[in-house]
């Protein structure tokens, strides 16, 4: 073997090396374009399924020509999901607030009213990842077990039609206390914003504990939430009265 090897004039073994070479990078080329061809399928599938994703959320949000109507109302992009703002917290006039105020705890001086007044929060979630935007009580609240109380939020709330609010307990207090609402579950209508009390927010709330635990939450902490929600109505549906008074109200 030696001896052929010793036989082959040197350009030769120079040739035999380069055609080595040439079929060793030919065989890493082909593996590498394998494995390219391979990922770019793996891309491109990847990227239908992105495409589909959005198309889903752009079909959710009424088709392609509707997204400037939503980036026009505010709607904000989360985590791929367009978040629709579809409403707007205020504050009830001072009026108004020591008139309810005024009716639930009478022995109040308006001085002092007026102070509560003053520091009322407007709701808001806590994370970003939350849906329920929290109410802060704007006086503290003591509750014995199987005690109720209506507070006088301060806040009302404007909401776009086809849209509701609804308000729970905080998860927290109706673990520890049993906290529940009176009403069970209070629904605040679009059109409860322009009620003759301004539409403003009156949560009642009962502790009904059986352990014997005193309620105590104390003023501009969170005590209750409230979660907007989409709601449609009936084909026939042909209601056209006008609410003018308050809570559960057409005609007072």
């Amino acid at each position: 073997m030696m001896k052929v090897w010793t036989q082959i004039p040197t350009w030769g073994i120079i040739v035999i090396i380069i055609g080595v070479v040439f079929i060793l990078a030919t065989i890493a080329f082909i593996i590498l374009l394998k494995r390219y061809l391979k990922r770019k399928k793996e891309f491109l599938e990847e990227q239908k399924v992105i495409d589909s994703y959005y198309k889903n959320i752009i079909d959710a949000v009424g088709k392609i020509q509707n997204i400037e109507k939503v980036e026009q109302v505010g709607s904000r992009l989360s985590r791929g999901v367009i978040m629709k703002k579809i409403a707007q917290f205020f504050k009830v006039s001072f009026d108004q607030f020591f008139i309810d105020f005024s009716n639930l705890y009478p022995s109040v001086k308006e001085k002092e009213i007026r102070e509560i007044y003053n520091k009322i929060m407007l709701p808001k979630r806590a994370t970003q990842g939350s849906a329920g935007y929290d109410f802060y009580t704007p006086v503290m609240i003591t509750l014995k077990p199987h005690e109720s109380i209506q507070i006088p939020t301060g806040i009302r709330v404007k909401i776009e039609p086809g849209w509701l609010l609804q308000i729970y307990p905080k998860s927290s207090h109706g673990i520890k206390y049993r906290l529940q609402l009176d009403n069970t579950v209070g629904i605040i209508d679009s059109d409860y914003f322009f009620a003759k009390n301004e539409g403003h927010i009156l949560v009642s709330i009962s502790n009904n504990s059986n352990e014997q635990k005193t309620l105590k939450i104390f003023p501009n902490k969170a005590f209750c939430q409230g979660i907007f929600m989409e709601y449609g109505i009936t084909i026939d549906d042909e209601t056209n009265e006008k609410r003018i008074g308050g809570f559960g109200s057409t005609k007072q």
